[in-house]
């Protein structure tokens, strides 16, 4: 025995597309099987038609599980998972013998009982033809007990394969029971060696013999003698394969779409990725240009900024020293009558440069600087620009101490 014991694990009987050993004789191909057991199951009970493949499938399985022992690869074209068993037993084909006085029912009975024996709660066992060689009623009450047996606690998997009807029913008072059968093409009377899960099997023993080429009168009189009851047994039998093979045909379709879809989903995804990326290059393409006109237009503005305030600052502050003759004195007068009186010595102006119409501030560098009075709203007449103006002033500040500056703010300018 090699590996570990792993019953306690809920692991299902999967081996899909399991293939049975042929010999290099054989010119068919062969047919794979499909293997699904639940975790659950104890006793799978195969039915079908003589010739349909029930017992290559108990080979098939045997010689699987005893491959997984050994570490070998299973012969199936997916993945498969099986139940770790400590031990195979097998009651497979006839075992009569003449010299030891044994017929086909003692032999299957003396190899059931060995197995009965030996086996454990770990064990799978593979019982061909499960009640034959014998009355079929005694052969079928014999067979149920012997399946009961080995599900209460006999072996972890026994798989069977009976043309008894009544073991069909177990399933329906035990839930450790499945049915299986051996699916079989009605039309061209051939089996097809599919398993059909879930539903119970006909032995179609008549439709075999028909064609086998039995006479047909012998054929007619043995439907008759088979009797109405058990035709509407058959009938509903062949109702139930037939919708079990329609729910796997929509199965398999539906399977098929949804590959098609997943397929088609991850095409939309990618080309979503796609487009998502591309926009995503776009957005920031246009940000970048953006950034790059914003700080463009930023830099623009700054230098216009400095050289507006350059200009403002040639234009509105002092020049450098005058050079030019000394002026008189500019007296500034009260607008009204008053005696308040602002005298101001101008060492040098700046009111060339100052353009007429735009409010402002002129500075005057004073030499002597007198006030009389606090009247602020008074004229002030230029006489070295080109164009005599009038000035309404609204504010003065002036240093009280000898030379300093005055500072005349005007609302507007007009032309005298």
């Amino acid at each position: 025995m090699y590996g570990e014991n792993i019953s306690d694990r809920e692991i299902t009987q999967n081996v899909q597309m399991l293939r049975e050993k042929v010999t290099q004789l054989e010119k068919d191909q062969p047919v794979p099987v499909d293997i699904l057991i639940d975790k659950k199951t104890r006793v799978l009970l195969i039915t079908g038609p003589n010739t349909g493949g029930k017992t290559i499938c108990l080979k098939a399985v045997g010689l699987a599980a005893i491959m997984a022992k050994a570490g070998l690869y299973v012969l199936c074209s997916e993945p498969a998972r099986m139940r770790w068993f400590d031990s195979v037993f097998a009651d497979i084909g006839d075992d009569q013998s003449l010299s030891q006085s044994l017929s086909t029912f003692t032999g299957h009975l003396r190899q059931i009982s060995d197995i009965q024996a030996n086996s454990t709660s770990q064990s799978l066992v593979l019982l061909d033809e499960i009640g034959a060689g014998t009355n079929p009623l005694e052969g079928a009450a014999l067979g149920m007990s012997i399946l009961e047996s080995f599900a209460d606690a006999g072996a972890l998997l026994t798989i069977a394969t009976t043309h008894h009807g009544e073991l069909k029913t177990l399933k329906y008072s035990n839930e450790g029971f499945e049915n299986a059968c051996m699916e079989f093409d009605e039309i061209n009377l051939k089996p097809t060696y599919k398993i059909l899960w879930g539903v119970p099997g006909r032995s179609n023993a008549i439709n075999i013999a028909e064609r086998l080429g039995l006479p047909k009168l012998i054929l007619h009189d043995a439907r008759k003698l088979y009797g109405a009851a058990s035709a509407e047994i058959d009938e509903v039998i062949f109702e139930l394969e037939k919708f079990k093979q329609d729910v796997e045909k929509y199965v398999h379709e539906a399977q098929h779409f949804l590959m098609l879809s997943k397929d088609l989903h991850e095409k939309l995804l990618h080309v979503q990725r796609k487009l998502t990326g591309h926009g995503s290059d776009l957005r920031h393409k246009k940000m970048r240009q953006i950034s790059e006109l914003a700080s463009v237009a930023r830099s623009t503005l700054h230098r216009k900024l400095q050289q507006y305030r350059a200009s403002a600052r040639q234009t509105f502050l002092p020049a450098g020293p005058d050079t030019s003759p000394p002026q008189t004195p500019v007296n500034i007068q009260q607008s009204t009558a008053g005696s308040n009186v602002l005298t101001v010595e101008i060492k040098s102006t700046t009111t060339e440069a100052v353009k007429r119409s735009s409010p402002g501030t002129i500075t005057y560098n004073c030499l002597k600087c007198s006030l009389q009075g606090s009247n602020h709203f008074l004229s002030l007449k230029v006489q070295r620009v080109r164009v005599e103006c009038l000035w309404l002033v609204t504010s003065f500040k002036f240093h009280p101490w000898g030379p300093g500056q005055l500072f005349l703010t005007w609302n507007h300018l007009k032309e005298r």
